[in-house]
């Protein structure tokens, strides 16, 4: 029986901030370093309309040119000669309209796999309706995410604030997160869910902080900002999937501070 060796894969997403005024943000590009064999790969975004639609006054042409620079020197480590490359030492140096975010580990036995399920989850609407991941597809790839970069969670359910049981996807500390699929939705169907969901926040409030975790935006659609309304009352936060490994491992680093502090008082 063949054994898979496992592989570490460390990447970080590219985002493109159009104003230094605003926080809104799109995902153009992941890097990806293997270092067990240091082979890079750059993907960038493949649905150019998505960039144009979010920003009108971008110049495609050039964000295609500039990309595929990145691509080409971070997969040649063209301009470091025979240093060994370092994605930390990479990415440092965006801090203007692109930025890298934070850089995630992973072990992976498959590393195509995880390349391209990473990029279902960081670039969804790169990919047809079809290949996209499934709601239990992606609460399964970011539970091992959590894994592998040591955040402590919880899929065990809790008690409520009638003393119901209620259960999250996943928790990290007093933090409960509860996805909602809006894709391929009647999302008038889910008012009466979401309203329920957002009563259960407010009934946890001061013991539990509540986050929704959404999957696509749908802004043509009225009943969809009607539930983002609903959700947003009592919720701690509500964001895309694509955030949540950054929101938890913040939430790690800061509680592994907080007990670090504790040993050296």
């Amino acid at each position: 029986m063949e054994v898979k060796i496992m592989c570490k894969i460390q990447f970080s997403v590219l985002s493109y901030f159009p104003s230094v005024v605003t926080n809104e943000n799109i995902n153009v590009g992941i890097l990806f370093h293997n270092l067990d064999t240091d082979e890079r790969t750059f993907h960038m975004m493949k649905n150019w309309n998505r960039l144009e639609s979010f920003d009108d006054e971008i110049d495609i042409n050039f964000m295609k040119k500039y990309l595929q620079g990145i691509k080409n020197e971070s997969e040649r480590n063209l301009f470091n000669g025979d240093e060994a490359f370092s994605l930390k030492e990479y990415i440092k140096y965006y801090v203007n309209e692109l930025r890298f975010c934070t850089i995630k580990e992973a072990d992976v036995k498959n590393v195509d796999e995880f390349i391209l399920t990473t990029e279902k989850v960081h670039m969804r609407l790169d990919f047809e309706k079809s290949e996209r991941l499934s709601r239990d597809s992606e609460v399964k790839y970011i539970k091992m995410m959590m894994r592998s970069n040591k955040v402590d969670y919880s899929s065990s359910p809790i008690q409520g604030g009638y003393d119901e049981t209620v259960r999250f996807d996943y928790m990290v500390g007093n933090y409960g997160f509860k996805n909602f699929t809006f894709e391929d939705k009647k999302i008038s169907r889910m008012v009466t869910n979401a309203k329920a969901w957002s009563h259960t926040a407010e009934s946890l409030s001061g013991k539990y902080n509540t986050i929704f975790v959404y999957d696509v935006e749908k802004d043509e659609s009225t009943n969809y900002h009607i539930i983002m309304k609903i959700l947003g009352e009592h919720a701690y936060k509500v964001m895309p999937s694509s955030e949540v490994i950054d929101f938890v491992m913040k939430l790690q680093q800061d509680e592994d501070a907080k007990y670090q502090n504790r040993l050296d008082l």
